[in-house]
């Protein structure tokens, strides 16, 4: 009986190391704004969940382990869950990206106020579509999707098996070229709407000089700019959960 429940008690810590690894990592709960209490608490709970799921997986792979090794398998699979969490986390850096790049191109410079999820400063407009992705992931239960993908990940890359760096290189190559395709794909509307209104802006100061153009038409393109951006973020958003779905942005 003891043994039972000492190889139970292993498992689910060697599963509490991925777990926790990959959850301090997330965008959404590893922010200044989500207490460690409360990450702490989600990391068991979420392991505790999951541990009779990969029990046999985990417990096939550790019984031949001694105690030197176990140690091994423990830094193996912190690295495993923070790679994991990382290209998670890409995603969400090009959002913050992008969304900065959109609020210089319409006109959001020099006004910075602190985000709402990091407490870092941030343009209004970056800091709402960085929150508007982060809602829009939890409400769509997207967050479970990534847990169903980190219990696929113990197929994928098995327990004390380590990190393959080639695979893990190969990985991220192609998570950043997705990542780098769809952020283009957003910010792409807001390029070509500002370069047409720069073109008819010029085009309006050599027609009519003695109008200051550029300060009087400043906020019709602001606020054009925000009605593009409520449009395309509705098409962003279906896209993301499609993405998201199909695993392209999973692990």
């Amino acid at each position: 009986m003891i043994d039972v429940v000492q190889v139970w008690i292993t498992v689910g810590l060697i599963v509490m190391v991925r777990v926790s690894a990959f959850f301090s990592i997330l965008p959404f709960f590893a922010v200044a704004r989500v207490p460690a209490t409360i990450r702490v608490y989600l990391a068991i709970s979420v392991s505790f969940a999951l541990t009779p799921l990969l029990f046999d997986a985990v417990q096939s792979r550790i019984s031949t382990l001694g105690e030197g090794e176990l140690m091994a398998v423990v830094a193996s699979e912190v690295a495993i869950g923070l790679f994991l969490g990382f290209l998670v986390r890409v995603f969400f850096l090009a959002v913050a990206f992008v969304a900065e790049f959109i609020s210089q191109q319409l006109g959001f410079i020099g006004m910075f106020v602190p985000s709402i999820a990091e407490g870092e400063l941030m343009n209004p407009l970056a800091d709402l579509v960085v929150l508007f992705t982060v809602v829009l992931f939890l409400i769509s239960d997207l967050h479970l999707v990534l847990i169903r993908a980190l219990v696929t990940s113990y197929d994928v890359v098995q327990v004390a098996s380590g990190l393959d760096l080639s695979v893990a290189i190969d990985a991220l190559s192609i998570r950043m070229s997705t990542v780098f395709l769809w952020s283009l794909q957003l910010a792409a509307p807001f390029v070509l709407y500002v370069t047409v209104c720069n073109f008819l802006l010029g085009l309006a100061n050599r027609l009519v000089p003695q109008v200051p153009v550029q300060f009087v038409m400043a906020p019709a393109i602001l606020i054009g700019g925000l009605a593009l951006a409520l449009f395309v973020l509705t098409l962003a958003a279906e896209r993301l959960i499609e993405r998201f779905t199909i695993g392209a942005f999973g692990i």
